[in-house]
């Protein structure tokens, strides 16, 4: 059998780490200046621009929910015996009433 270890605040710094890089090019790209004249392509150039500014801020968010889902990865291997036992407790209950 292999064995995983973690190792939780290194995972808490480096996720932290993350999030912390992904706010500062959020903010990089709200400094970013207005569109150029680019004369009759300046409404393209424009579209291309926002384009990419949409999918920066959706790969941003991404990345924000991959480091909170792996917290609470990293967080339910923490868990106690009695922790564990109390949720599947809580399920049958749950499962117990339909």
């Amino acid at each position: 059998m292999t064995t995983i270890a973690l190792d939780r605040a290194a995972m808490d710094l480096r996720l932290a780490d993350l999030v912390d890089r992904v706010d500062d090019l959020d903010r990089s790209l709200g400094r970013m200046p207005g569109p150029p004249d680019g004369g009759i392509a300046s409404g393209m150039i424009a579209l291309i621009a926002t384009a990419a500014a949409e999918a920066n801020g959706l790969a941003a968010d991404i990345d924000r929910a991959v480091a909170a889902i792996a917290l609470d990865v990293v967080k339910d291997l923490d868990a106690t015996e009695d922790e564990v036992y109390d949720v599947f407790s809580g399920i049958d209950a749950e499962l117990g009433e339909l």
